[in-house]
């Protein structure tokens, strides 16, 4: 990766920010909300399926299955009733995210993935964010460490990348933050996740959505483990 710093240079790495914002904030909206007649519309909407498109470029054979999936979700769903899809996929995000103790898999917190107890990093990430003045949300009802959380955090600092590489170009602490919370955080737990969860899956939505996440956190780890010595 070179960067010649030009302002035409910098504007690439801002819509690159930006589009990395778009696909965490894809994820955030596919995961954190209990589905209803909204969530089919988003998944639906013109947004998603040109974020979709854009990603079936993507030189990764992983992130190409979990679009592969979404895909063909949406193919086998456009004559289904709405009522019976909203049913079968609020019982896979349930069986995922909320774990009924019946499943042998751990909920999507930090905590409970770094062997340390919920308690331990539910504190160091607040106090990640509280240290890089972006909280979570006041009206989100969920731990620090929630996976939700933490990709909606990952959401904001790229956005926040974003506006620097276009105001300024002074993005090197902001770089060093990212790279700091993937591979120290989110980075080193998710992935771990997204395998184990798979297997708990039936709809061809989630796992495609988990495929997606596992790698978009693989390649995030790369590039800024790239950017961060450049820039």
């Amino acid at each position: 990766m070179i960067l010649k710093k030009t302002s035409q240079d910098y504007k690439k790495m801002a819509n690159l920010a930006l589009g990395r914002s778009f696909l965490y904030h894809f994820l955030v909206s596919m995961l954190a909300p209990i589905p209803d007649v909204h969530f089919l519309e988003r998944l639906k909407c013109s947004g998603t399926q040109n974020l979709i498109n854009n990603c079936s470029k993507a030189n990764c054979s992983v992130i190409g299955k979990g679009i592969d999936f979404l895909k063909e979700y949406l193919a086998e769903s456009e004559k289904r009733n709405e009522e019976d899809i909203l049913t079968e996929i609020a019982i896979d995000r349930t069986r995922i995210l909320r774990v009924p103790s019946k499943i042998d898999l751990k909920p999507p917190y930090e905590g409970l993935y770094k062997g340390e107890g919920m308690g331990v990093y539910t504190l160091k990430v607040k106090n990640f964010y509280k240290g890089v003045g972006i909280v979570p949300d006041s009206s989100v009802n969920e731990l620090p460490d929630f996976l939700c959380v933490e990709l909606d955090f990952m959401r904001k600092m790229c956005y926040r990348e974003k506006e620097q590489w276009l105001s300024s170009g002074k993005v090197h602490n902001t770089i060093l933050i990212e790279e700091k919370f993937m591979r120290e955080h989110l980075g080193s737990w998710a992935g771990d996740y997204c395998k184990k969860a798979q297997k708990y899956l039936d709809t061809k939505l989630y796992k495609g959505i988990l495929y997606i996440l596992d790698s978009v956190i693989k390649m995030d780890l790369d590039y800024l483990g790239q950017l961060k010595c450049i820039i």
